[in-house]
C-alpha cells in the first residue's frame, strides 16, 4: 500500500501515491480497489501488472535502453546470465536453444548442482532425449519437479507468467 511504501521510503503517502499513479499510467503497476473504509487502511492495493525486464546496453560509441515484457524465454536467458556460473552458461544456453522448438512439451527447466534438468511428461521423454543427446541434461517428471530441492533455480516455467 502507499502508506507502507511511504514509511519505508521516509516520504509522504501523497508522494508515493502520485508515483504509483505514474507507474500505473506507464503500465508497470496495476491497482485494485478494496472495500476498506477504515481510517489508515489502504483503499487501493498496487501490484506489478506483468513481469518486465529493463535492458541497458552501454559500450564505447553506443548506449541503448529498453523496457521489455518478461516472457518465459527472456526470463530464462536473464536467469542464466545472472544466476549461473559463467563457465556453465554456454552449455545451458545451447541446451535451451536446442529445446526451443519443443518448449510446448516442457513443464519446467531447472538448474542445480551443475546439472540442467528438463521437466516433462513421460510421453515427451523419448523425443527430448534425441534433442538433448550429447548434453549433460537430465530429464525429470512433473511429480519430481513439485519436490524440487531448495538449491535448484527455476529457469523456465511457462505457467508462472502465462504461456508464451
Amino acid at each position: 500500500s502507499p502508506l507502507e511504501l511511504a514509511i519505508l521510503m521516509k516520504t509522504t503517502s501523497a508522494n508515493i501515491s502520485q508515483q504509483l499513479r505514474l507507474l500505473e499510467l506507464g503500465g508497470l503497476v496495476k491497482s485494485e480497489k478494496t472495500a476498506n473504509s477504515e481510517k489508515g487502511k489502504p483503499r487501493l492495493l498496487y501490484s506489478l501488472s506483468q513481469g518486465s525486464a529493463f535492458r541497458i546496453m552501454a559500450s564505447p560509441g553506443s548506449a541503448e535502453k529498453k523496457l521489455l515484457p518478461l516472457t518465459p524465454s527472456r526470463k530464462f536467458l536473464l536467469m542464466v546470465i545472472m544466476q549461473i556460473d559463467e563457465k556453465k552458461q554456454q552449455e545451458v544456453l545451447e541446451a535451451f536453444f536446442r529445446l526451443q522448438p519443443s518448449l510446448g512439451q516442457i513443464t519446467a527447466i531447472t538448474y542445480g548442482a551443475d546439472t540442467l534438468t528438463v521437466v516433462a511428461p513421460e510421453k515427451s521423454h523419448e523425443s527430448l532425449k534425441k534433442i538433448l543427446s550429447g548434453t549433460k541434461t537430465r530429464l525429470s517428471l512433473p511429480e519430481e519437479f513439485r519436490k524440487k530441492r531448495a538449491s535448484e533455480i527455476i529457469l523456465y516455467n511457462p505457467l508462472e507468467n502465462g504461456v508464451e
